[in-house]
C-alpha cells in the first residue's frame, strides 16, 4: 500500500502512513526498506541521509541479496554519491553478475562520470541480458548523445518508438532521450504523456539527474514537478 500510495496515487501521507506501518509490523522485512529508501525518500522526500540508512539496513537483513545492493546504490545515485553507487551495483554484480538492476545502475554511473565506453558496455550487457529493455537502450541513447554519436542514438530512439506501438515503453525515459536528441517540444509531449499515465518513473525527475540540464532549466519542466505535486 506505501509503494501504491505513492507511485499511483501520488497521496504521500497515505504512502507514508503505510511505509511506517510496515516497518512497524515487520522491521526485517528488507522490501519495505528497499521501496522506503530509493522510492519515498530518496525520490519523493529528497531525504537522502534517512534513504541510505534504509539501504545500509537493507544490506545488513539480506547480504546475499544481489539485486538490493542495485536498490543501495540508485539511492546513492540520487544523492550524488556516484563513486559510492559504483561499489554498490559492482559488489551486488560479484554476487550475481546476471543482476540487471546493478548493470543498470553501473552504466548510469560510468556515463554521469563521462567513462563513455565503459558505460556502453554496461548497458549493451544490461541489454542482452534483459532482451533489450527499453531502460537499457534508453541508456545508450543518452550515452550515444553524450559521445556525438547521435546518428546511433537516433537508429535506437526510432527503435523504442517503432516497439511502443506493441508493447510498453516508459515516456519519462522517452523524454529524456527525446531531450539528449535536443528535441525539447517532443520530450514535454512524452512528459505529459507520463503524467497522465502516472508512470512510475516520473518520480525519478525531482532528485535524480538523468536529463540534460538544459530539459531542467526549462519553465516546463518546474511546472511539472508543481502539477505532480511533491512535498516540500
Amino acid at each position: 500500500m506505501g509503494y501504491y500510495y505513492t507511485t499511483y496515487e501520488w497521496n504521500w501521507k497515505e504512502a507514508k502512513k503505510n511505509y511506517l506501518k510496515s516497518l512497524t509490523l515487520n522491521p526485517r522485512y528488507a522490501q519495505v526498506h528497499s521501496w522506503y529508501g530509493w522510492n519515498f525518500l530518496a525520490w519523493v522526500e529528497g531525504n537522502f541521509k534517512q534513504a541510505e540508512e534504509h539501504g545500509e539496513l537493507l544490506i545488513k537483513l539480506e547480504p546475499l541479496c544481489a539485486t538490493f545492493y542495485g536498490s543501495l546504490s540508485l539511492i546513492l545515485f540520487t544523492a550524488g554519491k556516484y563513486k559510492e553507487a559504483l561499489e554498490a551495483a559492482q559488489t551486488g554484480l560479484e554476487l550475481d553478475p546476471n543482476t540487471y538492476l546493478c548493470k543498470l545502475n553501473e552504466g548510469s554511473v560510468y556515463q554521469k562520470l563521462e567513462l563513455y565506453e565503459e558505460a556502453l558496455a554496461s548497458y549493451e550487457a544490461a541489454s542482452k541480458m534483459s532482451n533489450r529493455h527499453h531502460f537499457a537502450i534508453n541508456g545508450l541513447i543518452i550515452t550515444y548523445c553524450r559521445m556525438g554519436n547521435i546518428d546511433q542514438a537516433n537508429l535506437l530512439m526510432n527503435e523504442l518508438k517503432a516497439r511502443s506501438a506493441t508493447e510498453y515503453i516508459a515516456n519519462t525515459y522517452m523524454a529524456i532521450s527525446a531531450a539528449y536528441l535536443n528535441k525539447f517540444d517532443e520530450a514535454f509531449e512524452y512528459l505529459e504523456k507520463a503524467f497522465n499515465d502516472k508512470d512510475p518513473v516520473l518520480l525519478a525527475l525531482k532528485y535524480v539527474r538523468w536529463e540534460p540540464q538544459s530539459l531542467r532549466n526549462d519553465p516546463r519542466f518546474d511546472a511539472l514537478l508543481k502539477r505532480i505535486g511533491f512535498p516540500k
